[in-house]
């Protein structure tokens, strides 16, 4: 080997060890830490936002200014060996919080995150049932329909709810004397496992985030077909509308519509807009893949 060859050789070496060296400095010195939203926190457990991560399939949504949609994947999460452990632990870590404890944002976050695991749970338990076929809907949970949501089930404290219970206790605040108004951005992040409720969003509720969060989820819901038409002078939205109409400001869907529907929609309601019918009938199938 001449002395070119071999002085070239160690010139290599030595930039190799020193780029490792600058690696493991900048290691050191700039660790990556966990992603934030995979730590646990009062308002959702770790598992929780992995779950969401592993499973939540977006439609759309990955552009600039894109309408996301979403499905989660029951199939998979139900053939997963650790779901029944995954699920019991969840279940477990939702429910033994102390709400009490919680400021506002905090218990709501909480209660919105818990009550879409909660409902992922029963769908995943119930997923399939000897002698019959993968569920369809989750109406057809129980022994009625709808018993899903009407059966206490649930032990916070000293006290036992079912999920319409759950929600209007602990996102609504019904039990409180100084509640105030309902928020009713509320209804487009709680999500009852139906294509026609709005998306599930890929990532926990946070405190910290949640006035934008819960702007982001409900001009996402508005952009979408199943949630709001533009028909001439008539612009059809919902059962949301209808279902929880005195939840809206002044019992006034307009003045919230003129705030959170698309800028075509904003500027129809201002000029030719004459009613507002809750009328898009509900797609109660199993929002999957």
């Amino acid at each position: 080997m001449s002395s070119y060859t071999q002085s070239h050789h160690h010139f290599l070496l030595i930039s190799l060890l020193v780029v490792i060296g600058l690696i493991s400095w900048a290691e050191e010195c700039f660790p990556q830490g966990p992603d934030p939203v995979l730590i646990e926190t009062p308002y959702a457990p770790a598992g929780y936002a992995q779950l969401l991560k592993d499973y939540v399939v977006q439609i759309g949504g990955n552009q600039e200014g894109a309408v996301m949609e979403t499905r989660f994947d029951y199939a998979r999460f139900h053939a997963s060996a650790r779901q029944e452990n995954l699920r019991e632990e969840l279940r477990k870590r939702f429910l033994s919080v102390n709400p009490e404890t919680m400021d506002p944002a905090t218990r709501h976050a909480w209660a919105v995150n818990a009550y879409n695991f909660l409902v992922i749970d029963q769908v995943v338990e119930h997923f399939v049932a000897p002698g019959k076929d993968t569920l369809n809907s989750v109406k057809d949970l129980g022994p009625k329909a709808f018993a899903i949501f009407e059966e206490p089930r649930y032990t916070v404290g000293d006290l036992t709810y079912s999920l319409n219970m759950f929600e209007k206790h602990f996102v609504f605040d019904e039990a409180k004397d100084d509640k105030g108004p309902v928020d009713p951005r509320y209804h487009f992040v709680l999500v009852c496992a139906a294509k026609g409720c709005p998306p599930l969003m890929p990532w926990p509720l946070a405190p910290e985030d949640l006035d934008d969060m819960l702007d982001r989820a409900v001009r996402n819901a508005l952009r979408m077909p199943d949630q709001l038409r533009l028909d001439g002078k008539t612009l059809h939205v919902s059962k949301i509308f209808d279902w929880y109409a005195n939840d809206f400001q002044e019992r006034n869907a307009r003045a919230f519509l003129s705030r959170y529907a698309p800028d075509d929609v904003r500027l129809a309601l201002n000029d030719k807009v004459k009613d507002i019918k809750p009328d898009i009938e509900w797609d109660w199938s199993l929002n999957r893949p």
